[in-house]
């Protein structure tokens, strides 16, 4: 998400109308509290394509814009459970 740092297949993600829901695995839990982010402080800043796999990137906070990297398919599932939350993306 930052600082170089990989979650992969360690995070448990989950969405509703509420907002992003955001855990780690059991083995992983220590140090990692579980995190719930409103779509309100979510922006879809980029969708791309790397190594020809589609790619989105959320802008996770107001204020520091953390970047959370998904890939197309977990994207649209996420987005399909969001519904009319599901943030517009932006074209800055």
């Amino acid at each position: 998400m930052r600082w170089m740092m990989g979650y992969n297949n360690c995070l448990i993600i989950g969405a509703d109308p509420t907002g992003l829901y955001l855990a780690t695995v059991f083995l992983f839990r220590v140090g990692h509290q579980r995190l719930l982010v409103p779509w309100h402080e979510i922006s879809v800043t980029r969708v791309f394509h790397q190594a020809s796999i589609p790619r989105v990137q959320l802008s996770l906070g107001r204020n520091e814009q953390i970047p959370f990297v998904i890939s197309g398919k977990l994207a649209v599932e996420v987005q399909a459970a969001a519904g009319a939350s599901w943030p517009v993306e932006s074209t800055s």
